[in-house]
């Protein structure tokens, strides 16, 4: 009735405008224990560690918009700038237990567990091509996390060389977004001072509510047992199975309140003053379900076994083997309207590995090897349950039809070992994907959807290379610093499938994540004082991250690099002084999707020193 809709109005939490402050510093600290303990006439061994941790960021420079096509080729829409920022909390902690009974038995019984809150305010103003008005756009929200994991393990050696192991493994994973705000204002615009929010909007998704939970449990047995058969263990079979089970329940609701018959002076006033229950019981507001969110439940069962021979030719080791894997999973989705979908995946596979490792002399190694692995959906990427930004902004929806992937791996490597400590390799590797999963972009005359879909297949290759070299031969100053690096080098191409969405991809395209280039490099300082540095870079190539459905282009991660610097230096034998310098550069985060520019914004430098006491 109008009563119980106006209670339930009035029953929402109040609080509607983030505020604007200055950051507090960001902290942290951390205790570890371990030792030995006498029980039992067993010894047990222990470590156990808890941390804490709290940080502020903000988003600085902020553009967000959305990509359209027009007589004139892809525009802008819905363009908007800004700023949001985020206070995050991190506790959690570990316990390692760990006994020997006799001389071949191991048991151990690992158990961690953390805790997490983020606290998030978005604040945008732009031009809404869909309204025609210029929007004063702010999103709250806060998100707690839970994760626990439990183990009980154990390694038994059998008549004195074959080995048997075997792990009792549980976990927990909860998600909880309480109360998620988004509220749209009008904005005026003076002069040319940024426009200022003006009065509510009233409309669709201009005062929407939304709140979602996620529960998700596991249990997981497996156990492996090496069969040596010779006294030198260079030949061996190994075999093991493993079995898994993964529930997870999520349930997501949104609802807009609407204006019903508010004055415009009313609606100038403060949210809070608006939402705060007279106008709800007055029947000046009303309230509707909004059509995204909704529910769904998954139930994951996997249950696995293989076969391997590990055999030694000479100076050549050859491990190959074959697993055998059947998964059935269930994904049953309901709609905000109670429209039921069900998606169903089940497969039975045949994954075979076969590696060849070759020792050249004592300093070089060659490896070769050849498998077939594969890639299952998230449940998420499963149920048409949707996602939603503010107002303008996209929608995310899942794909029931969604099959799981297939990857055929080809990869050679030569290694070589100058000295302790040292290597320089090079590697070259080719994959093959059926079936990958792709996030794809549609966009539309007002709204932007996403989704995911199969493409067809694609082909993944590429060269990787690593080095790691003390420079002391090269001069005796020197003699204090390591260089070290890693690099990929890699192209993709993939072939759109058939289906009403990616058959209308690019053809000639790269795969969605994939970067032609990836660069790690370090130098590291160590003294004999005890004073430690390290210079590190990371710098990764353009990358599609939304495949775009013609005529709209892909929309890519441009180019980013990143320089930390870490400086520790000791005082005394049990006090260590750290420093941190993270992204120096400062570059900005930067998508595109061809001339228009959908995200931008920098996360700023971040300095840090601690102090550690302790062996």
């Amino acid at each position: 009735t109008d009563a119980q809709v106006n209670q339930v109005i009035g029953s929402f939490r109040n609080v509607w405008t983030p505020t604007r402050g200055a950051a507090a510093p960001n902290t942290s600290f951390s205790l570890s224990l371990g030792g030995e303990l006498p029980a039992a006439g067993l010894g047990i061994g222990y470590a156990g560690s808890f941390s804490y941790g709290f940080e502020q960021e903000v988003r600085a420079d902020e553009s967000r918009a959305l990509a359209r096509t027009s007589a004139q080729g892809v525009e802008a829409f819905n363009a908007y700038t800004g700023s949001s920022g985020r206070t995050s909390v991190l506790w959690g902690g570990m316990l390692n237990l760990t006994t020997r009974i006799g001389t071949g038995t191991k048991l151990s019984f690992n158990n961690s567990y953390s805790r997490s809150g983020d606290n998030e305010a978005i604040s945008l103003v732009g031009d809404n091509e869909e309204f025609d008005e210029t929007f004063a756009v702010t999103r709250q929200g806060y998100t707690e996390r839970g994760v626990r994991s439990n183990q009980f393990s154990g390694r038994h050696t059998v008549a004195r060389r074959h080995l048997l192991d075997w792990t009792v493994a549980s976990s927990g994973v909860t998600r909880n977004e309480p109360d998620r705000t988004d509220l749209v204002y009008t904005a005026a615009v003076a002069g040319d001072q940024r426009p200022v929010p003006e009065r509510w909007f009233g409309s669709q998704r201009s005062a929407t509510k939304a709140f979602s939970t996620l529960s998700e449990s596991g249990l997981s047995l497996d156990g492996n047992f090496r069969w040596a058969l010779d006294e030198s263990g260079r030949a061996a079979i190994k075999a093991g199975a493993a079995f898994r089970i993964t529930d997870r329940a999520v349930d997501s609701r949104a609802y807009d309140v609407f204006n019903r018959s508010l004055t415009p002076d009313q609606r100038g006033q403060q949210a809070e003053r608006i939402f705060d229950g007279e106008y709800a019981e007055d029947g000046l507001l009303t309230l509707f379900t909004n059509p995204n969110g909704g529910i769904y439940t998954a139930e994951d069962r996997i249950t696995a076994g293989y076969l391997q021979a590990e055999v030694w030719f000479g100076l050549v080791q050859v491990i190959a083997g074959a697993r055998v894997e059947y998964a059935k999973l269930r994904v049953d989705s309901r709609s905000p309207q109670g429209q039921p979908v069900t998606s169903r995946l089940e497969n039975t596979d045949i994954l075979p590995a076969l590696s060849v490792n070759v020792p050249v002399d004592d300093y070089h190694n060659l490896r070769f090897g050849v498998s077939q692995t594969l890639a299952r959906p998230e449940y998420r990427e499963l149920s048409p349950v949707s996602y939603f930004e503010p107002l303008g902004g996209t929608i995310t929806r899942g794909n029931p039809g969604l099959t799981r992937t297939l990857i055929r791996n080809l990869d050679a490597r030569w290694e070589w070992f100058p000295a302790s400590g040292e290597v320089i390799s090079a590697g070259v590797f080719a994959k093959q994907f059926d079936a990958p999963i792709e996030k794809t972009y549609v966009g539309t005359t007002g709204s932007a959807n996403l989704s995911f879909i199969n493409a067809d297949g694609a082909w993944n290759y590429g060269v990787e290379l690593e080095l790691r070299k003390r420079l002391a031969n090269l001069a005796r100053t020197l003699a204090p610093f390591t260089v070290f690096a890693n690099a990929t080098l890699m192209q993709s191409n993939i072939t759109p499938g058939n289906d009403s969405l990616s058959s209308l991809t690019s053809v000639e395209r790269p795969m969605v994540g994939q970067s032609a280039y990836v660069v790690n490099a370090g130098l590291d300082l160590d003294l004999s004082s005890g004073v430690v540095a390290t210079l590190l870079y990371n710098g990764v190539g353009p990358r599609i991250v939304e495949a775009g459905v013609t005529p709209l282009p892909d929309t890519y991660e441009q180019a980013r690099h990143l320089i930390d610097l870490s400086l520790q230096v000791p005082f005394g034998r049990m006090v260590t002084f750290r420093l941190d310098a993270r992204n120096l550069l400062d570059s900005p985060i930067t998508l595109t999707q061809g001339p228009v520019t959908r995200d931008r914004y920098r996360v700023g430098r971040t300095l840090k020193f601690g102090v550690r006491y302790g062996n």
